[in-house]
């Protein structure tokens, strides 16, 4: 910048000088010099001042670029805080998500486990009620095995014969198909 001021002033500074040689007075030549020279010097002052002025630019464009490639720093800093925050969320919504798909799954293993638990105290319940038939009707058939081996003692073999037998598996049969169509309810 300050070789485009000097030669605009040497320029200056050439036409006024070539007036000077072309003026025919003595007072007038001393006049033009007497302008040239408050005119040089106007010009090395608005010269000074222009290399102050753009020393000074030069310092606070420096201090803005380093304020700049600061703030650069920062912002790229918060950027990958928040791309750092944004992946964290996405892994605690896969999370959530897999713990939802698990808690479903352990609900459908809860239901049928129940349904399961259900048709096995259904059944135990049958059993038992089978059972007391059962043994209700073992006095019974006991008196019918005695009152057979006296009426026909060679008929028995074990104190119970084959017709008696034969009758309690009947009244079984019959009892276990009751009880498995009508279900107790609790």
């Amino acid at each position: 910048m300050s070789s485009v001021v000097d030669r605009w002033a040497a320029e200056r500074a050439a036409e006024l000088r070539a007036r000077a040689a072309g003026a025919a007075r003595v007072g007038e030549v001393e006049r033009m010099l007497e302008t040239t020279r408050a005119a040089e010097e106007a010009e090395q002052r608005k010269l000074a001042d222009l290399e102050t002025s753009a020393v000074d630019a030069e310092e606070r464009a420096a201090t803005l670029g380093r304020h700049l490639e600061a703030r650069v720093r920062e912002v790229a800093a918060q950027r990958a805080a928040l791309q750092q925050r944004e992946l964290q969320v996405e892994r605690w919504r896969d999370r959530i998500d897999s713990l939802r798909r698990q808690v479903g799954l352990v609900e459908e293993d809860v239901s049928r486990l129940s349904a399961g638990s259900e048709d096995r105290r259904r059944h135990m319940e049958e059993a038992e009620r089978a059972a007391a038939v059962a043994t209700d009707a073992v006095p019974g058939l006991r008196v019918a095995a005695q009152a057979r081996a006296i009426s026909d003692p060679s008929a028995s073999t074990t104190g119970l014969d084959w017709n008696v037998a034969q009758e309690f598996g009947t009244t079984m049969m019959k009892n276990a198909k009751k009880f498995s169509r009508k279900p107790r309810k609790i």
